[in-house]
This record gives C-alpha cells, sequence and structure tokens, in this order.
C-alpha cells in the first residue's frame, strides 16, 4: 500500500507516516470483503498434501503392489527396490529415439499432412505386398497411398521385399529410387520393409558408398554424410520394432549371413504406429510380434548396456505385453484396449533396445535366417527365449550378485509371486515367457517351427555352423549378458530343437528321445543331446 511517486513515503522518509488504512486490521478487513476467499499459496498446499500411493496398489498392470519410501529420509541399504543396475557401468551414456512418433488409433490418418509438411511430393513405397496372402493387408498399403494422394505427394511402389530382407531387395528399391528420382522413402509393413528402405536411405545419393555390405558394423556410414531424404515408417504390426530403431538387418543369400547396421542416422524421421491396423492382423502374427517385442525389452533389460533410461522403457514394456498380449490374441472379438496397450508395450520395447542393444536370442534367430531364409524370426525368438534366459541366468562368473538380481526385477514385471531369492525369479521367468508362449499358440520347439514350413527344411547337422554364426553377431555378442563358449551355444539350440520349458510341474521336460534308426539298445535310452556326437549328415529330424 505504498505509494512509489516522487515524495511519497518510499523517497521521502520525512513524509507523514500515514498508512491507506486506518490500523492493521483494516487492512485485514478490506483484503477480506475484496476476496471472501483467497487461494493459497502452492507452496501451502505442497506441505499439506498426503502422499498418493504406488502404482502396483491401483494398476494391475504392475505386478504386485512396490514399497514406497516417499518422504522417507532413510532407505533400507539391502532392499532390493534400490539396488543399482550394472554398478560397475561408469561414463556417459547414449540414448536413441526417432524424433518424432504418431502413436495410438488413428495415426495413419495424420501421416498425408506430415509428409506433406516435410515438402515431399514423389516417395518411393517400400512393402511386402507382393508376399502377403491377408487381402486386408494388401488395402493397408491403399489407404496409405490414398493419404498420400490426398496430401499431394506421388508414389511409386516398390513390394517385392522378401519375409527376411535380403541384399538383392535393397539392391533393387535403390535402382528404382534413382529412376523415379525420390525426394522421400515411406516403408510400410513389418520390419524388413523398414530394414530395406534404412538401407536404401543410408546407399541414395551417398557419394563415397554403394552397397550394403559397406554399411555393415556401428557407424559406419560415411563420416560427415547425412541420408539425403526423409523416411517415415508405418508399422502394420511393430514387432520387429524396426520403425523406430536405428538397425537394420539384412541377409546376404549368396554368404548365408547376416548384415548388421546400425547407426542413428538411418534412425526414421518419422515413426507411425496405428493400433486401428493391427485389428486388420491375423491373430498369429499378433502374438508373434508380441513375444518378440518381449523379447526385446527382456533382453535390452538384462544387456550389459542398459541404463536407468532403458531399463524404464523395458520393465514397463514387460508389463504390458505380460498383462495384455493373451486378451490381445485370444478376445473375439478382438480387444481394442490390448491391442492399445500392446502398441505401446511394442513401442516401449523398441526403445529400450533400440539404445541398450540385444543378446544371444536375437543372434541365434538371425544365424538361423541367413541359412533358412524363408523362416519367421519372432517364432525363432519365441522358442529361444526361455532357453536363453535360462542360461543367462545360471551360475556364472560373469553373471555377479547385481547382474543376477535382475531376474527379481523381471519376475515383478511378468506378475510372478514376489520372491527375493534371483534363483527362483529366474525359474519363475523361464516358466512366465514359456507359458504365454503356449498360451497364444505359437511354436515351443525348433523342430515344431521345422514342421511348419512348407519349404524349407532345417538340418541337425547346421547346428555347429548356426552357433557358430551367432557367436559372430556384432550387436548381441557386445551386448549380450553373458557370452556363452562356442559349446555352450550348440548346447542349448539342440536342447530348443526338442526341448520345451513350459512343464506342468514347472521343470523342463524332454518332449521326446530321437533314437537313429541303426542305434543299439544303449544308445536308445539315451538323450537326444546326449546322443548329439554321432548325428551323421544324412539324418534330419
Amino acid at each position: 500500500f505504498l505509494s512509489l511517486r516522487p515524495g511519497s513515503l518510499a523517497f521521502n522518509p520525512a513524509a507523514p507516516r500515514r498508512l491507506p488504512f486506518n490500523s492493521a486490521s483494516d487492512v485485514l478487513h478490506r483484503a477480506a470483503t475484496i476476496n471472501p476467499a483467497p487461494r493459497r499459496s502452492r507452496l501451502w498446499r505442497a506441505r499439506t498434501r498426503v502422499a498418493s500411493q504406488p502404482p502396483g496398489d491401483i494398476d494391475e498392470s504392475f505386478g504386485g503392489a512396490v514399497p514406497s519410501y516417499r518422504g522417507s529420509l532413510v532407505v533400507p541399504a539391502g532392499d532390493h527396490f534400490v539396488r543399482q543396475h550394472h554398478t560397475s557401468r561408469s561414463g556417459a551414456s547414449s540414448f536413441f529415439a526417432p524424433p518424432f512418433s504418431l502413436l495410438g488409433q488413428g495415426a495413419l490418418q495424420r501421416l498425408g499432412n506430415v509428409v506433406s509438411e516435410s515438402g515431399a511430393k514423389r516417395c518411393l513405397v517400400v512393402s511386402q505386398t507382393k508376399h502377403l496372402r491377408d487381402e486386408d493387408e494388401k488395402d493397408v498399403l491403399k489407404r496409405l497411398c490414398k493419404e498420400l494422394f490426398d496430401a499431394g505427394t506421388d508414389a511409386f511402389i516398390f513390394s517385392d521385399v522378401e519375409l527376411n530382407a535380403t541384399t538383392e531387395n535393397v539392391a533393387a528399391a535403390l535402382l528404382m529410387a534413382y529412376e523415379y528420382d525420390v525426394d522421400s522413402i515411406i516403408s510400410a509393413g513389418g520390419g524388413s520393409a523398414h530394414d530395406v528402405a534404412k538401407a536404401v536411405r543410408a546407399l541414395y545419393r551417398n557419394p563415397e558408398q554403394d552397397a550394403v555390405q559397406e554399411l555393415v558394423g556401428v557407424d559406419e556410414i560415411a563420416a560427415g554424410w547425412i541420408p539425403a531424404v526423409p523416411h517415415f515408417a508405418v508399422s502394420t504390426c511393430m514387432g520387429a520394432c524396426s520403425a523406430l530403431t536405428r538397425l537394420a538387418v539384412i541377409t546376404d543369400p549368396l554368404h548365408q549371413e547376416t548384415l548388421e547396421i546400425v547407426d542413428w542416422r538411418i534412425t526414421p524421421s518419422v515413426s507411425c504406429d496405428d493400433t486401428l491396423l493391427m485389428l486388420e492382423q491375423p491373430r498369429e502374427i499378433i502374438a508373434a510380434a508380441g513375444v518378440e517385442s518381449l523379447a526385446h525389452a527382456c533382453e535390452a533389460f538384462l544387456s550389459n548396456a542398459s541404463t536407468p533410461v532403458t531399463d524404464a522403457n523395458a520393465l514397463h514394456a514387460i508389463r504390458l505385453l505380460s498383462s495384455y498380449l493373451r486378451a490381445a490374441v485370444t478376445s473375439t472379438p478382438k480387444d481394442t484396449k490390448a491391442l492399445d496397450m500392446i502398441n505401446y508395450g511394442m513401442f516401449l520395447a523398441g526403445v529400450s533396445f533400440n539404445s541398450a542393444g540385444l543378446g544371444l536370442s536375437h543372434a541365434i534367430a538371425n544365424a538361423l535366417c541367413a541359412k533358412y531364409i524363408n523362416l519367421p524370426s519372432s517364432e525363432l525368438l519365441a522358442v529361444m527365449l526361455p532357453h536363453v534366459l535360462e542360461f543367462y541366468g545360471e551360475q556364472s562368473e560373469e553373471m555377479n550378485d547385481d547382474a543376477a538380481e535382475l531376474f527379481v526385477d523381471l519376475a515383478e514385471a511378468m506378475g510372478c509371486p514376489k520372491t527375493s531369492s534371483p534363483a527362483s525369479a529366474v525359474k519363475c521367468v523361464v516358466q512366465s515367457v514359456a507359458r504365454l508362449v503356449s498360451d497364444v499358440e505359437l511354436p515351443q520347439t525348433l523342430s515344431e517351427v521345422n514342421a511348419r514350413q512348407s519349404s524349407t527344411i532345417m538340418r541337425i547337422d547346421d547346428v555347429p555352423e548356426i552357433a557358430a554364426k551367432a557367436m559372430c553377431d556384432c550387436v548381441p555378442g557386445v551386448t549380450s549378458a553373458r557370452h556363452p563358449t562356442l559349446g555352450e551355444a550348440e548346447n542349448f539350440i539342440l536342447q530348443a530343437w526338442r526341448t520345451s520349458k513350459c512343464g506342468e510341474c514347472g521343470d523342463a521336460f524332454i518332449v521326446d528321445a530321437v533314437a537313429k534308426p541303426e542305434a543299439n539298445e544303449t544308445k536308445k535310452n539315451e538323450t537326444w543331446v546326449q546322443r548329439y556326437n554321432w548325428v551323421g549328415s544324412d539324418y534330419v529330424v
């Protein structure tokens, strides 16, 4: 109530000391008259607010209730909740994510305007529609092209991508990009379409590199080279999560090897993941994509390159996928809410492994797809994941106490009964994954994957070659939670051929024992894995 005019009380100490009101009580009375219910300050509200309950008490997808130490100055040092992840890790870390993402129901309808605002007029559309049998999946490409045409953008369609992207696919798509002088690239479909588009983008108008083989490795794109055109990735079912990652996997069918490109510069400019597109997918595709994303999240969480940021994404992805995948696959009609949660779970899983890396199950799946090019990688991951997780959880010099305790977090995220024992948590995690695979009716053994194929026949005598290739995989070989010997890698590939971890009593069991026709009675009583050393090259399971 002090005037700031020259000559007032503020500037003239000799002025009469008179306030606008007669007394302090008058001041309070006048304030109450003007504003009968004055707003309390934010500071006051913060001091009197009661802390909310932890999410485990109100959201079933989080599993059991998590102990809360909110407001406490001292946290019990031995409590698992405050365990640090990879305490030996030091130095700065990197986090990679797409610059812009469209998520949820109706995301595809917004893509046309996004493409138009980027200035794109001539788009190369990379898809797998030539190899799709479901007409609903082909309709996705028609809807995408309609959005582009409405936005004033021309589309040139390359639809020859194989189930597993090959170097020939990249070369043909690159030639088409040059032929039509495109100014943007759009990929629509699964991981193979996105991987081809990433490789084409890295090579298009690149003055120094013109073949996929020159891009293999981590950050091997020519120094200073920035891709000349934007890339818009539209996922029909985000299992591989390739629409938002810096990783591209291309198969070289001539040399039967997997070429992995890891570079932040090939991350799609825009990722579009519309839940409504999943409604049109067959249930087996949704199941395979969900388990593949679960493998991404588990291996990213256990990776030796993980950080608290990737852990947060991985754990919540595991919660969502474990809670909603069964409903998304089995409900009739399809559960839109469950599909929405699965969609977000897949996205979170992709964000986590994009920075933390992957592990052995992906290395083995890549090696199998390189040898047998038409095998579905998602089904291979569903088979291998329980075996690899069990291998990770075994006692080893590489698995210290902190690393072993990671399985307690995994068990909690999957909704297992609360346990403080890492050994018990490992069994719970392996069983939870195996039973989820069984519940959504995916193959549980490599021999079952083999039986589902019409043309590709896996041979058991190729196991040593597959194990050797898996050991040389550049990405999982670096970030894997545990590094096996060649013999160990062969052993759990062999176990995965005929062994399921989904036992009725919680233990692994042998589905059946395979005996060579001319084997004697003693060998017939041995387990299949023990008899592997006499399996000849002419014997096919």
